[in-house]
């Protein structure tokens, strides 16, 4: 299924392109069409806050759902990104989805199971977990 939504995806996007090539945006200095899937946006920016805070720094998990919002910032966005919070505290990784990750990389030799991965290892994985949970959210209905 998910395959068939990302593929959907990609197939309007270059539709609208084709319409308007001039149509663009600039996310974090990189030029793009300017199709933008909110939620995908946010598995981006919060995300990488979410796991700084997490992995890095070793934040308790109070400090970090301590954290503010922008004023305006939608409620959906506030519950979604409060439910990542406190999935990287509570998430662990498993050799089976370092298979996966290392499977959709290409390359399946070697891997090294999930208890010795580096903390960017986990990251990726992590932000992979949340980017499929995404996809799968709907927002606004």
């Amino acid at each position: 299924m998910q395959m068939a939504k990302d593929s959907f995806f990609l197939a309007l996007r270059d539709r609208l392109v084709a319409l308007n090539p001039e149509r663009t945006v600039v996310v974090r200095g990189a030029v793009r069409p300017g199709v933008v899937v909110v939620e995908n946006e946010l598995v981006q920016d919060a995300g990488r806050m979410i796991a700084w805070a997490r992995w890095e720094r070793q934040f308790p998990l109070e400090k970090t759902l301590s954290g503010r919002f922008p004023d305006g910032t939608p409620a959906w966005a506030v519950d979604l990104v409060g439910g990542w919070i406190t999935d990287a505290y509570q998430w662990r990784v498993t050799d089976e989805q370092v298979y996966e990750w290392a499977a959709e990389l290409g390359n399946v030799d070697n891997l090294p199971h999930a208890d010795r991965l580096s903390v960017h290892e986990t990251i990726a994985i992590w932000m992979r977990r949340i980017g499929r949970q995404c996809s799968g959210h709907s927002p606004h209905a």
